[in-house]
This record gives structure tokens, sequence and C-alpha cells, in this order.
């Protein structure tokens, strides 16, 4: 991606925090993109948030 307000979008697309609709591999210039949050994910790496910090 060249714009830079966009890495952070990047880097949570990379690590499986977000879900891109239509798959990265289908994306075409000028079209949408839906994304979600990969709710499995997000809880897990909060449960093991609260773990290290020893409130869960």
């Amino acid at each position: 991606m060249c714009f830079r307000r966009a890495r952070p979008l990047e880097k949570m697309l990379e690590s499986g925090l977000l879900i891109a609709d239509p798959p990265r591999a289908e994306w075409e210039r000028g079209g949408r993109v839906r994304y979600s949050v990969n709710g499995e994910l997000v809880s897990l790496l909060y449960l093991q948030l609260g773990q290290a910090l020893r409130i869960l």
C-alpha cells in the first residue's frame, strides 16, 4: 500500500486481527473492501494479556 495511514490497517491484516472481504488476493483497483474483526483472535489475545497482567 502506498498511503502512510494504511500501515496500521496493513499490520492488522497481516496479524489476522482483521479479515478482508474479498480476500486480499482478489482486490481490484478502485474496488471496495469490507473489513471485520477476528473476534476469536481478539478474545484470545485479550485473555493472554489479562493473564500476563495477573488480572484474570
